[in-house]
């Protein structure tokens, strides 16, 4: 597989099964994929939302901007500025809520949420 940048990365399918399952399952409403740069996080992502796509859910991708990597889920900055009630947690509940319905099968792809 080949990664956004160019480079050949291998891709762990084991893992990327795992999450596929699991969210396709509505056993997880979230995933995080944590860990240093350059690791293959943004490459699985692509991958699981790719999946997930075959499965007919349908992917809303949402990415963050590295200049930004100082400002804490910097990726949803944009979105979550149109709402400032609440805590960083209730304000992205409200946003996945109106995003996608609880019983829905939308997945939002979050990267370099920071």
């Amino acid at each position: 597989m080949t990664s956004a940048d160019g480079w050949h990365v291998q891709l762990d399918t084991v893992l990327r099964d795992l999450i596929v399952d699991r969210v396709a399952e509505h056993r997880a409403r979230a995933c995080v994929l944590v860990g240093p740069d350059g690791i293959g996080k943004s490459t699985l992502l692509r991958a699981v939302g790719e999946q997930l796509a075959v499965r007919s859910h349908p992917i809303i991708p949402i990415f963050g901007d590295s200049a930004l990597r100082g400002i804490p889920l910097a990726a949803l900055a944009p979105i979550l500025a149109e709402d400032d009630s609440g805590t960083t947690e209730v304000r992205l509940q409200r946003l996945f809520d109106s995003v996608a319905p609880k019983r829905a099968n939308h997945v939002l792809l979050i990267d370099d949420a920071h």
